[in-house]
């Protein structure tokens, strides 16, 4: 049971000032959701809010999140769409800023700043999130959506050029398949410092995202990076050649894969050496950083070890050109 009162009364509060239309899918809702809405339908009419709402069918269950938003989706009217989850809050500031960052940047999906709740959740990916901005909120989208679906907002011809939500239901990252779908579309990505959402995650595994496995997600990015970047290469060198490196090389489809030149490494007991995948019977060498060839991809976490980042802007590379961020 989510507690939608609360993040519909920031709603209604800007609805005051703006021409606002709240639009709400609710995918066969078992519980009193049915009668949450009956009475936030009745406030915000009597605000002078419009209030659009349709139900998914009982009988059929839930149609998944990326359905529930489509729907949502083809049942407003609006030129500007802003994204709100029923379990997160949103500041009083959000509609009016996102909604003029949108005119602003009208071919961008733009996001925004979070708060987390339970504040000690996520920390390493919230600090990330808050942290990333201008061009890398692009270049470094192979790693994950730089910036958190329910602090989404963009323009209507936007999302009808993506083509809306993947609709395959549970398991599935529809916010990473479209996100990615939007950039190699040439869609920006662009976001608001402020903080404009309180973002709730679930302890108790709840969250529709929580079902997507880690496999899923991996070969969702793996694809977009070959589609998007490596199909375009003649060769490239994958830096790291630890379990991260490894997975991505494995990963590769075999005429991406033969163009694999060397594995970086700053490790001394493995440069020199080489990797052997068996399956190809093919070994790739393992070199040392001074002797690593552009472009090449990057699969060493980011804020994990001690002097990445640092060795990495010492080659001089740039980031979206020289090489591409995936882990």
């Amino acid at each position: 049971n989510f507690d939608i009162s609360r993040c519909r009364r920031e709603e209604r509060q800007e609805g005051a000032r703006l021409k606002v239309e709240v639009c709400v899918y609710n995918d066969a809702s078992t519980d009193n959701t049915a009668e949450v809405l009956s009475k936030w339908r009745r406030t915000f009419e009597s605000a002078g809010v419009a209030f659009v709402q349709k139900n998914g069918d009982i009988g059929k269950g839930p149609s998944g999140v990326g359905a529930a938003k489509n729907r949502g989706v083809e049942i407003s009217s609006g030129s500007i769409l802003i994204f709100q989850d029923a379990d997160d809050l949103m500041m009083q500031s959000r509609i009016r800023v996102q909604a003029v960052a949108c005119l602003h940047r009208p071919n961008d999906i733009v996001g925004a700043n979070f708060w987390r709740i339970p504040m000690n959740a996520t920390p390493r990916y919230t600090m990330w999130c808050n942290r990333i901005e201008g061009k890398e909120l692009l270049t470094h989208r192979f790693r994950e959506c730089t910036v958190i679906m329910p602090t989404w907002s963009m323009q209507r011809h936007v999302f009808e050029k993506v083509g809306g939500f993947d609709e395959s239901g549970k398991g599935t990252p529809e916010d990473l398949i479209f996100f990615l779908r939007h950039a190699h579309l040439g869609g920006g990505i662009s976001k608001v410092r402020n903080a404009q959402v309180i973002y709730r995650f679930h302890c108790e595994g709840g969250a529709a995202s929580q079902s997507v496995l880690d496999s899923t997600i991996f070969n969702v990015r793996l694809e977009a990076m070959q589609r998007q970047v490596l199909d375009n290469l003649p060769s490239f060198s994958i830096w790291g050649n630890g379990k991260e490196g490894k997975r991505f090389y494995n990963g590769l489809d075999e005429h991406n894969r033969k163009k694999v030149v060397a594995f970086i490494d700053v490790h001394p007991r493995k440069v020199g050496g080489a990797y052997y995948h068996r399956p190809s019977k093919t070994h790739v060498p393992i070199v040392a950083v001074q002797d690593l060839r552009k472009p090449f991809v990057t699969c060493v976490k980011l804020d994990l070890h001690d002097g990445f980042e640092h060795i990495l802007a010492q080659t001089g590379a740039q980031c979206g050109v020289d090489f591409f961020h995936f882990s």
